[in-house]
């Protein structure tokens, strides 16, 4: 605080300096504004071993997931689920997956750009605090100036655009999360649908030999077999073994590739929990066309909506550029309090394009559109040849499981014959069991051909970025992502 005394010269200030009442009032506005802030600064450490633990307790069990289920009008009527099919697993993933935060807080970064965008630059004031030693009566100059930054309408605008489409892209890359998410679980799935009904077959065809083996080593204690024909059934027969035992490994990496997509661990799953129905539906879509595909490609897979988010921001940015050969008006009021005289100012600046005025940022600015322009066509070249590759593969893969469907008919009616001679006496034990062995031979040989199938038409989908077999399920995805924590 500065003491002022008419007797007697300060040595700050001169007994002639008296401070008005306009003066103070500016001074404690000035301090009053910069002390109404909004935010404190929190520490907030990443804390690695509440992680961990909030990691471990994830349940697909908890009451607030059955809220989240039921607002997405998934059947929890049985809770807790005991059997989860693909829809019930998109939902599990959405909602433990913390992949989904990450894209979020993604957004929640564009959103502050637009806030951030849309915000005017807020003035400065400056307070010149001279001494004039060679003046006797009032060596002191103080005052008040303020710097007021005023820009173009449509720069600003401009500036809202681009925060805007940054803003849109995220919310399409959340989006795109969503689909990657649905699209693992559904490639996953499939494959510990295999690995399990692999397994089942296995067991089928490993008891017919069995049986077989044992058949024949009778009839080789009689002498009506070789030697060379049992040791054939026998390492057969080892074979098979060696394939169940490896097959416990596929089923086991299966089902955890399976899970933590959903962000939650194995022990929360029991192997036999799943049910397949879901994949299996829709296995034969005739009704599929490769020009609405085609159509559907063009226009709403999200690498491509991003893309044209992209250019938006792309198109901003030019357009900025030009608009900032026109400089801002920067105006700087003030009043200053010189030797016993108030002094009132008005200053105004700009920058006078002498040595350059931004040829150079438009023409990068314009290059970088043309970039993005040869990165879209190339990208939406190679979704056409993605999609005819897929689709061709779908249909050749459909072809070939109906002809072989054709065939396991007539092995299916070779066997009943054979059964039916047996039954009636015509025929013996082993030719029964020889046959039915060949009839699950031909079946796990169609299995794998409806495996393949499947996985056509999940790269088909993939390729497509919509869910072919169910298309209720893109909209009750699409609407569970913001339900979280809202």
């Amino acid at each position: 605080m500065f003491y002022l005394n008419d007797n007697k010269p300060n040595a700050c200030f001169s007994s002639q300096i008296s401070i008005k009442p306009i003066h103070w009032l500016i001074f404690f506005a000035v301090f009053f504004l910069s002390a109404c802030v909004k935010h404190q600064y929190i520490a907030e450490p990443i804390n690695t071993t509440k992680n961990h633990n909030e990691i471990l307790i994830r349940d697909h069990h908890s009451e607030q997931f059955r809220a989240f289920l039921q607002r997405n009008q998934y059947p929890v009527n049985n809770w807790p689920i005991t059997k989860w099919d693909l829809n019930g697993l998109t939902l599990a993933a959405i909602y433990f997956s913390p992949t989904i935060q990450v894209a979020k807080s993604e957004l929640a970064i564009q959103s502050a750009g637009e806030i951030i965008a849309g915000q005017r630059p807020n003035p400065t004031i400056g307070i010149p605090l001279e001494h004039h030693s060679g003046s006797a009566e009032s060596p002191w100059l103080i005052g008040l100036i303020s710097d007021f930054l005023f820009e173009r309408k449509d720069k600003r605008e401009t500036l809202l655009q681009q925060a805007s489409a940054k803003k849109n892209a995220a919310e399409i890359k959340l989006e795109q999360q969503v689909w990657s998410i649905y699209s693992d679980l559904h490639k996953n799935m499939i494959e510990y649908f295999a690995a399990i009904k692999q397994k089942e077959l296995l067991l089928v065809q490993h008891d017919l030999l069995k049986e077989n083996l044992m058949l024949l080593t009778r009839r080789q204690e009689l002498g009506q077999v070789s030697q060379f024909e049992l040791s054939s059934v026998r390492l057969e027969l080892q074979h098979i073994q060696l394939r169940r035992a490896d097959q416990n490994y596929v089923i086991n990496n299966a089902f955890h590739n399976l899970i933590a997509v959903t962000g939650l661990q194995v022990d929360k799953f029991d192997k036999d929990s799943f049910e397949f129905n879901t994949i299996e539906n829709g296995l034969e879509l005739e009704q599929l066309n490769e020009n609405q595909l085609r159509k559907e490609l063009l226009n709403n897979r999200f690498d491509i909506r991003i893309k044209l988010k992209d250019y938006e921001v792309l198109e901003a940015a030019l357009k900025l550029e030009i608009i900032r050969q026109y400089p801002d008006i920067n105006l700087s009021p003030g009043f200053i309090f010189d030797q016993g005289s108030n002094v009132w100012a008005l200053g105004a600046s700009w920058v006078l394009p002498v040595f350059h005025n931004h040829e150079g940022e438009i023409e990068q600015a314009l290059a970088k559109r043309t970039h993005l322009q040869a990165e879209f066509i190339s990208l939406q070249t190679s979704l056409m040849n993605d999609l005819n590759r897929t689709h061709q593969n779908y249909i050749d893969r459909l072809a070939s499981y109906k002809n072989s469907l054709s065939l396991l008919e007539e092995f299916e009616e070779r066997s009943a014959q054979i059964k039916k001679q047996f039954d009636l006496g015509y025929s013996d034990h082993l030719s029964m069991v020889q046959v039915q062995l060949e009839v699950e031979k031909v079946r796990q040989a169609i299995f794998v051909v409806k495996v393949d199938v499947l996985r056509a038409l999940e790269q088909l989908e993939r390729t497509t970025q919509q869910p072919l077999q169910d298309e209720r399920l893109v909209k009750t995805i699409m609407n569970s992502i913001y339900q979280k924590n809202n």
